[in-house]
């Protein structure tokens, strides 16, 4: 491992945060690496660990309801206390439809993992992410919940989760992004496209993880993974709690101006 333990650091907060926020992670994890004159899968691996760890601790009261009321439905009626909660099942059968679509995107990964390798691509992409998040502000508000939404609205959620394989694109900021556009309330937009992600950082880890086979395991990379999931977890876990607060105050357009900016400043190290 050629990096040092601040590279470590860095590459940690920098995956935590946009694991789950509406930008690109694969994009700012290439370039990190770009940048650093080094790739290292395993730094990788481990920030994807802290991420997950991150999304599981924030969302682990509503993934027991769900879970709690899915053994609800499978006993008899004889067996049942009481009747299992009618907008829940709703929400396990969207998360169930938008997961699905989302792994099977995601599944083309190695097939266009070639592609991250170009940066005028990843910005040009980047760009066109950076409308997509930003498009939906301009939509009249909305309020679908559970209630009201379909198992069409949770395969195209899905769908928008898995173009995340594309070279610049956000897993979260799509999937979120058609939500709002089609009709689901913003907050509610953003923790559905968070736990449909939740396949696709599973898959990727497991990529990862595939990669990494025969990696030396000494002190210094023992620390330096170490580095990097502390600092991932925190990351995303700040980032989530940063998502939260601007689905309900202000909107994601402050996310399409930071890809933008992304954008024009990976062309500027591309050109250089």
């Amino acid at each position: 491992m050629e990096l040092g333990w601040f590279e470590a650091l860095l590459f940690g907060l920098i995956s935590g945060f946009t694991e789950v926020l509406p930008v690109s992670s694969l994009a700012h994890q290439t370039l990190f690496f770009k940048v650093a004159g080094a790739e290292v899968p395993i730094l990788r691996l481990f920030a994807r660990i802290g991420a997950l760890a991150a999304i599981f601790t924030v969302y682990m009261p509503m993934i027991l309801r769900l879970r709690r009321e899915r053994r609800l439905f499978h006993l008899s009626q004889k067996r049942r206390r009481r009747q299992p909660d009618a907008v829940s099942l709703m929400e396990l059968r969207l998360l169930r439809m938008a997961m699905t679509s989302s792994v099977a995107i995601f599944l083309l990964y190695p097939l266009v993992y070639e592609l991250y390798q170009r940066l005028w691509i990843l910005a040009i992409l980047v760009g066109i992410s950076g409308i997509v998040v930003y498009l939906p502000q301009f939509m009249l508000g909305a309020n679908k919940r559970a209630e009201t939404l379909s198992s069409l609205d949770g395969m195209l959620m899905g769908i928008g989760s898995g173009l995340g394989v594309i070279p610049g694109f956000s897993r979260v900021g799509l999937a979120a992004s058609v939500a709002m556009v089609r009709g689901t309330q913003r907050q509610y937009a953003a923790d559905l496209a968070v736990l449909t992600a939740i396949p696709a950082l599973a898959i990727m880890l497991l990529l990862d993880l595939l990669s990494v086979t025969g990696v030396p395991f000494t002190a210094f990379v023992v620390f330096n993974c170490a580095t990097a999931l502390a600092a991932s977890f925190v990351a995303a876990w700040m980032g989530l709690s940063l998502l939260k607060f601007m689905a309900v105050r202000i909107g994601f357009s402050g996310f399409a101006y930071y890809s933008w900016g992304f954008a024009l400043f990976t062309l500027i190290i591309y050109l250089i």
